[in-house]
């Protein structure tokens, strides 16, 4: 069995051409964010996926909502922070109770804590921030 490592975009292109692969569902997200589906289809092999821009909407969060605020898509009110301070800093202040707080960028299904309180919300914030996310 041949081991590739799939960080390295010439090491897949170069497997899929020596197993004459030629289309290639590129999953999950975090290789459609890194640009994997770019550097196959510029080799000559096609791809079922977004390029590594269009993944974006799907890989930042900030991202996604500042598209949909420029293009009038309906979302749920939101803000970004640059610090897990001013994130509970806000949620303290906040005049409605349960909040949804979500990590930036790609977290394998775990970047998402509903908060039921503004206790458990500012919680969420540290805890997004212990598993590695910066904001």
């Amino acid at each position: 069995m041949n081991v590739v490592n799939l960080s390295s975009h010439a090491d897949v292109a170069l497997w899929c051409k020596n197993n004459s692969i030629n289309l290639v569902v590129v999953g999950p997200e975090v290789y459609l964010a890194n640009g994997l589906a770019d550097h196959l289809t510029s080799v000559g092999i096609k791809c079922f996926g977004p390029v590594q821009k269009a993944a974006e909407i799907e890989a930042s969060k900030e991202f996604a909502k500042e598209f949909m605020d420029r293009y009038n898509i309906p979302t749920a009110r939101w803000k970004s922070f640059k610090t897990a301070k001013e994130a509970q800093d806000h949620i303290a202040s906040a005049t409605y109770d349960a909040l949804v707080v979500k990590a930036n960028g790609l977290a394998a299904g775990k970047g998402v804590i509903v908060g039921k309180n503004k206790e458990e919300a500012i919680q969420a914030v540290s805890t997004l921030k212990q598993r590695g996310h910066r904001h």
